[in-house]
């Protein structure tokens, strides 16, 4: 029985490729049943223009393929360091703490609804133990990209009223509302982008 079982595990991880674990899908099952057309959009740091946008062409997203095009790997737990470049577009606070690091005040309360910042974000702290690095474009683009810290700021988190105080929550209004997307079109994923004329990096590259 043992043997059965174990060449049965042998078999099943023969078939699975080497991202099927970690990536991430979307559950979209409301969506479809509602004819939602669904699509992937590139979030762009435009460092030539001081600006943050989503580009206005969007790519129609596929079921099968588009997760693991633009990796969008599952969210780790703990106090592991954020990595990714894509994500769900529910988990956009997670951008916040890849590229602008996470609240500081009280890191062990971390939320969607926290948004001070650290000096430095976890993408570039996951590259501390390898000085051997600090040149590659990657780490340089990453510093680069915290110049537009406020500008990413100001365009997911709005300020209301909650019982007399100003609290801050997240609202894409402002990143959405170019795309002029109809009542039966959502975005599903958010992947990452750079502009960069002095680092060399064009509309059509990208190093994130």
């Amino acid at each position: 029985m043992l043997t059965t079982l174990i060449k049965l595990g042998s078999q099943l991880s023969h078939n699975r490729g080497e991202w099927d674990d970690i990536i991430d899908y979307p559950n979209i099952q409301k969506e479809k049943d509602k004819n939602i057309k669904l699509y992937v959009a590139e979030l762009i740091f435009d460092l030539d223009k001081s600006d943050v946008y989503l580009n206005p062409s969007l790519k129609e997203y596929d079921e099968k393929q588009s997760c693991l095009a633009f990796k969008n790997i599952k969210i780790l737990p703990g106090k592991n360091n954020s990595i990714y470049s894509c994500v769900q577009v529910k988990d956009i606070f997670q951008l916040q703490k890849i590229f602008f690091g996470k609240n500081n005040d009280n890191e062990d309360n971390e939320s969607e609804n926290s948004y001070s910042l650290t000096k430095e974000g976890e993408f570039s702290k996951a590259f501390m133990n390898y000085p051997q690095l600090k040149d590659k474009l990657l780490v340089v683009a990453l510093c680069y990209i915290y110049k537009l810290r406020e500008k990413f700021i100001s365009k997911i988190w709005k300020e209301k009223e909650d019982n007399g105080k100003k609290v801050k929550e997240i609202n894409l209004i402002d990143l959405l509302q170019p795309l002029k997307l109809s009542t039966n079109e959502k975005i599903v994923l958010i992947y990452t982008s750079l502009i960069s004329e002095e680092l060399g990096i064009s509309p059509n590259y990208s190093c994130i």
